[in-house]
């Protein structure tokens, strides 16, 4: 039992687009961390959230290459039409099944 609701709380995760990859991370005081394994070693990157929001795309030198990092926004015309087309579904199969 949580006696403070804040602690209670679940961690934010945050959808990023990363060369093309769609990963979903855990936000932690405020900063996304990236974790690159190299020959070399793993390298990990941590970008503050409020970066992301403020930027389209972050490039990030990784060793010899730039990677890619986009925010993905959440599409709520998307989500709508999505959920409609289910529920019309149903309805569709609701009413073929009454027929026979």
């Amino acid at each position: 039992m949580c006696p403070v609701l804040p602690q209670c709380e679940s961690p934010e995760r945050i959808e990023l687009i990363v060369e093309g990859q769609r990963v979903s991370l855990l936000a932690e005081n405020g900063k996304v961390s990236l974790i690159f394994q190299q020959q070399t070693g793993q390298t990990r990157i941590e970008i503050p959230t409020k970066v992301l929001e403020e930027k389209e795309t972050i490039q990030i030198p990784v060793g010899n290459l730039l990677i890619n990092v986009k925010l993905v926004k959440p599409d709520d015309l998307k989500n709508y039409v999505m959920n409609f087309l289910q529920h019309y579904f149903i309805i569709l199969n609701l009413k073929d099944a009454v027929k026979e």
